[in-house]
């Protein structure tokens, strides 16, 4: 019997202390990035509850069928918190996520347990349960038995990833940034949101966190219908059935709302006052380490009578929803009451590469309808903040002369990139410069191309915003140096004489006129560098006179710096006017950006006085006018001889 004895009170004590280990549990949670977050309560063994995002990613976790559960009689009993005390302590409700996987407390060393519905919620023989899809609001009846007795029944409530929990606050005024439990009322119950599109505004930490709630698209579904707590309205409002018991939601709300506008309005209401109470979605938050794991936070709005509510909410740039700012209670007076504006400044803001300027309020939230303070109201309004680019206009002009700017007028955020402007010159013009003046006084640029490297110097203010600005391009009329040259050719051509010319152009309405004079270009036995006229405007007329050249042919050639040209006898850039008995010749050229180089060459081959067209050979032909020449002399001078006798 001793030895008995000895034996069984070990053992007793090794039983004792698994039943203890195996009291205490936890569950290790999967999000929606398949990451594991684990919470201490009612689940778990000493076993190790880290699990590979594998098996949280083995789930359907696309799958939310509708799926009829059984009604059980049963008590339920919601778990409110870790560390619940259960008045049965034989069942008790668990909620949790679609992909959240755990241990259920139990002696897991003895017993068996079920799922009632194991295409939802598994279990193992050790109480380890994964969570597979939703269970639409119904319990899945997860059971742990001894030897075929029942011990103890767990009810899991698993909630989809479009399943949210709603709360909402108790006064209009109250915050929605507020994590103060005094502001807030109790989970009002779950419903379904829609969450394609959704954009996420991430935490601290980088997560998806929030999302801010407009009434496009609309992003609640359903809300909760237990109890009749509710009627949901067309615009996505939901509207408390009037409940007068202690322990409503109604009562919670008016019950805060009366001491608010006691303190604030010294204005005492009672519970015949209130016309509606209505909750507005303004928030949905996920991540939150909670079943559901996502929630919707509500503003109310509570119609009463002599007393209104403006409300205030901003859409940030960037952003494509409104933010509660804030809200204050006004009585009325004579059926309205005086809104004289908000409680705080609106300044500009900054988005990525471009800055925004506060417009103004708006009754509306596509923000058409403009109101200025102070503003009569006599019911509820909600004002909607108005950002705009915050922009200036840049404008380039022509200040002078011919030729085209680009990109006028240009408007730019004040902090973005300036693209600038071009000039372009017409034709025969060139472009001198950018100034910011209109006299063209002050130079800007030399460069064609102003851009906004060149501005970012000049056109900044000290806290480095683009200022309003009108910058002058000036063009003149562009010109060429021409050179004059002289050549003299033929028999009789006279090449050491000088020959004298005038010149004369018009610059606009005004004539500019000269004169010079020119040797033969092979006088001295070289090449002359001939005379040179500066600054001839492109495209004007450039007249040339020759003057006393009687007796000679004249022709003109217009040449380029590569030598190429064209002359009087076969272009209509360079003419010649006169014959070869005129004493002046006229040359007449258009000046161009190619050619800079007139060559003006006279030709004189015979005699002009005996009007005898000289066909032979320059040899004999020189002889032959030598004899007539001594001919004509004899002629002379034997006449006189014979009148003196």
């Amino acid at each position: 019997m001793k030895r008995i004895v000895k034996w069984l009170i070990p053992c007793l004590v090794a039983c004792f202390m698994v039943v203890g280990l195996v009291q205490k549990a936890s569950f290790t949670f999967a999000n929606e990035e398949g990451q594991t977050e684990e919470t201490t309560g009612e689940l778990n063994t000493d076993e190790s509850s880290e699990f590979s995002n594998e098996d949280a990613n083995s789930f359907d976790s696309d799958s939310n069928e509708d799926e009829s559960l059984s009604e059980e009689t049963m008590s339920n009993y919601k778990i409110s918190g870790e560390g619940t005390t259960y008045d049965n302590p034989s069942e008790k409700d668990i909620e949790m996520n679609v992909r959240d996987k755990g241990y259920i407390a139990g002696y897991v060393l003895f017993g068996d347990w079920s799922s009632n519905h194991p295409d939802i919620v598994t279990v193992d023989s050790s109480g380890y349960i994964k969570c597979i899809k939703s269970s639409n609001g119904q319990p899945v009846k997860v059971t742990y038995t001894i030897f075929g007795e029942q011990r103890r029944v767990y009810n899991v409530y698993v909630y989809g990833d479009n399943e949210v929990a709603f709360y909402y606050l108790k006064t209009p005024t109250s915050k929605p940034d507020s994590n103060d439990t005094d502001q807030w009322g109790k989970r009002l119950g779950v419903g379904t949101i829609n969450t394609e599109g959704i954009k996420w505004i991430k935490d601290e930490e980088g997560k998806d966190k929030n999302c801010f709630i407009s009434t496009t698209p609309k992003r609640v579904l359903t809300w909760p219908t237990n109890d009749d707590l509710g009627e949901q309205n067309a615009d996505g409002s939901y509207t408390l059935t009037r409940n007068e018991n202690s322990d409503s939601h109604w009562m919670a709300i008016f019950n805060a709302y009366r001491d608010s506008v006691s303190h604030n309005l010294h204005k005492e209401i009672n519970i015949g006052d209130i016309q509606s109470i209505i909750l507005h979605p303004y928030k949905i938050s996920q991540n939150n380490n909670t079943a559901p794991d996502k929630h919707v936070d509500c503003t109310v709005e509570i119609k009463v009578n002599d007393i209104v509510t403006a409300t205030f909410f901003v859409m940030e740039p960037g952003s494509t929803s409104y933010e509660w700012k804030e809200a204050t209670d006004y009585l009325k007076g004579n059926g309205v009451a005086i809104v004289n504006g908000t409680k705080n400044n609106y300044e500009d803001k900054v988005d990525g590469e471009n800055k925004y300027r506060f417009d103004g309020w708006y009754t509306d939230e596509a923000r058409e309808n403009k109101v200025n303070f102070p503003i009569e109201i006599s019911e509820n309004t909600y004002f909607y903040a108005k950002y705009v680019p915050k922009t200036v206009t840049i404008n380039y002009v022509v200040a002078s002369g011919n030729g085209t700017v680009s990109n006028n007028p240009e408007t730019v955020n004040v902090i973005g990139d300036v693209a600038g402007s071009t000039a372009t010159p017409a034709e025969n013009y060139k472009f001198v410069g950018w100034y910011s003046d209109q006299s063209c006084e002050t130079l800007v640029s030399e460069e064609a191309t102003l851009n906004g490297t060149i501005l970012s110097g000049i056109n900044k203010s000290p806290s480095g915003e683009w200022q309003p600005a009108t910058y002058y391009a000036k063009f003149e009329r562009a010109t060429q140096d021409i050179t004059v040259k002289k050549d003299v050719k033929g028999d009789f051509g006279n090449h050491n004489e000088t020959f004298n010319f005038t010149y004369s152009y018009k610059v606009g309405n005004n004539t500019v006129d000269g004169d010079f004079s020119l040797t033969d270009i092979n006088s001295d036995g070289s090449d002359n560098s001939g005379t040179i006229l500066r600054n001839i405007p492109l495209g004007a007329e450039l007249t040339i006179v020759e003057k006393d050249v009687a007796g000679y042919e004249t022709i003109a050639t217009y040449t380029n710096s590569s030598g190429s040209s064209e002359t009087s006898s076969d272009s209509s850039n360079i003419t010649v006017e006169g014959n070869k008995e005129l004493g002046d010749k006229i040359i007449s050229v258009t000046v161009d950006k190619d050619n800079n180089l007139i060559t003006i060459t006279n030709t004189k081959d015979t005699v002009p006085l005996t009007g005898i067209i000289d066909n032979t050979p320059k040899g004999l032909g020189l002889i032959g006018s030598i004899v007539v020449e001594i001919a004509a002399i004899a002629f002379v001078l034997k006449k006189k001889r014979q009148l003196k006798m």
